[in-house]
């Protein structure tokens, strides 16, 4: 039986753990919010696709969760913060025009079974930073903050 705050826990980014591997405090990294979220619009950032996990709240701002695709950590933009757009019903034509694949090949390279899946056309307009630091020995120094800063417009992420 659960605890009542108690939460199931996997690895959200990198290789999944070994069977045997015990992390020094107990917890595994992340949460499972996969069943909550309003919508998972895909993003080409270069050759590689993201996957954003959006979330509408009653009387709340809408926010987005995101894995950093440079340093792999999890990253949250809100709506208050951040201006962004979403259409859920549109197919992301951008994606398929650059890469040249077909909706049923990006469904597919996703792990998706149908392409009604990849609905969701989302823009975020102000540019978006990653500021994790990658080598926390260097944090007096901000040598090592991950500066992954992008624009999202029609599912397509262009550095800034």
């Amino acid at each position: 039986m659960k605890k009542p705050f108690e939460k199931e826990i996997f690895q959200v980014a990198g290789d999944p753990p070994t069977p045997d591997y015990k992390p020094k405090n107990g917890v595994m990294p992340g949460y499972n919010l996969t069943n909550t979220a309003t919508a998972k619009p895909v993003v080409l950032w270069q050759d590689r696709l993201l996957t954003l996990d959006l979330y509408t709240l009653p009387n709340a701002p809408a926010y987005l969760h995101l894995i950093c695709p440079k340093c792999h950590n999890a990253l949250k933009v809100s709506q208050d913060r951040k201006t962004f757009s979403f259409s859920a019903n549109e197919l992301p034509k951008k994606i398929a025009k650059k890469t040249g694949l077909q909706y049923s090949e990006l469904a597919a390279d996703l792990g998706l079974t149908s392409i009604d899946q990849l609905r969701g056309v989302i823009s975020i307009h102000d540019p978006i930073q990653c500021t994790w630091e990658t080598e926390p020995e260097l944090r007096r120094t901000h040598d090592a903050i991950c500066n992954w800063r992008v624009v999202i417009e029609d599912n397509i992420a262009r550095d800034v």
